[in-house]
């Protein structure tokens, strides 16, 4: 495969200029300012629900990373969820739907192209099947990448209005990619179903129901534990947080808190919960990050090859 070559490079090109003119990927940017707008509305009322709670702005220095899933970087968990309960900031950025981005733009990556015939001209250039499935992947991350940094750095910026200046804006960018590529897994089965079904709203639709499905792998051991041993429930608890990250499609969004957490707290802190009073400490980010990022990576190489092997296959 000749990922250098002029041909592949203008494909590229080509790719992640259709996504930066389609109006939905505008509409997106152009929603991903709106957590500053209402950080910049709600400001004065979070301050005083902090001072009448006796809460100083400044220990929440990492709020914004606990909203794009990490867990362990503050020991402020106990606030943190009553402060996000009052204001709606998390749930206005893009990144809180990534799911749904991820399974509407990856049934995108080739049934659109067959729904406008675009297909055929797209096969005839002098490039192989395999890059043509490369440069479509490729672009999507980009685009994917490009989106993610900016709603990271509004996320950022908001968060530092409502409460302190936040730490580690290093972040912003790697955030940025971090999550274009954990939604890969889902975009490659919607990829996968447009390509089948040759319907990207159909495509996207049934990608949706699997991710919401998988959700509900976690709560397999729960329901079967004892309530009466806590032991039981304890152990029920650690395998379903390890199957909540490990399963592929749904878990992979949770990847890069899992990462911020190794980077910002070690690999070796342990998620806690309270349960019945009592605190009990789960897997360690360094466990849960193994098991994810085995079933990321193994998930991901067979869906590209599926998608591969079925595109070679493929007659317009």
């Amino acid at each position: 495969m000749r990922l250098l070559s002029r041909e592949f490079l203008v494909l590229v090109r080509v790719e992640v200029e259709g996504f930066l003119r389609r109006r939905s990927f505008l509409a997106l940017l152009a929603l991903t300012v709106v957590p500053l707008a209402v950080a910049v509305l709600l400001r004065g009322f979070v301050r005083n629900i902090l001072a009448g709670v006796g809460l100083n702005a400044s220990i929440f220095r990492a709020v914004w990373l606990s909203t794009l899933g990490a867990r362990t970087v503050t020991d402020i968990s106990s606030y943190v969820g009553a402060v996000m309960a009052i204001t709606p900031v998390q749930f206005s950025t893009v990144a809180s739907f990534a799911w749904i981005i991820a399974a509407m733009y990856g049934a995108y990556l080739f049934a659109s192209d067959i729904e406008s015939g675009r297909i055929s001209l797209i096969l005839v250039r002098p490039v192989s099947r395999v890059e043509i499935i490369a440069t479509k992947l490729i672009a999507y991350i980009v685009a994917m990448a490009l989106m993610y940094t900016l709603s990271a750095g509004m996320l950022y910026a908001s968060f530092s209005i409502l409460f302190t200046i936040q730490d580690y804006p290093w972040l912003i960018p790697v955030s940025g990619l971090l999550i274009s590529i954990s939604t890969l897994p889902l975009a490659l089965v919607a990829a996968l179903l447009g390509l089948k079904l040759r319907r990207s709203s159909i495509a996207a639709l049934i990608a949706i129901i699997i991710y919401i499905v998988g959700s509900f792998v976690a709560a397999i051991p729960i329901i079967g534990a004892s309530r009466d041993g806590m032991e039981d429930v304890i152990a029920a608890m650690r395998t379903a947080i390890m199957l909540d990250y490990a399963e592929p499609i749904h878990g992979s969004f949770k990847l890069p808190g899992l990462i911020f957490d190794a980077i910002v707290s070690g690999l070796d802190a342990k998620l806690v919960l309270t349960l019945m009073g009592s605190k009990a400490y789960m897997p360690s980010v360094g466990e849960i990050l193994a098991a994810a990022i085995l079933a990321y990576v193994t998930a991901t190489i067979l869906l590209i090859t599926i998608l591969t092997v079925y595109f070679k296959r493929y007659v317009v």
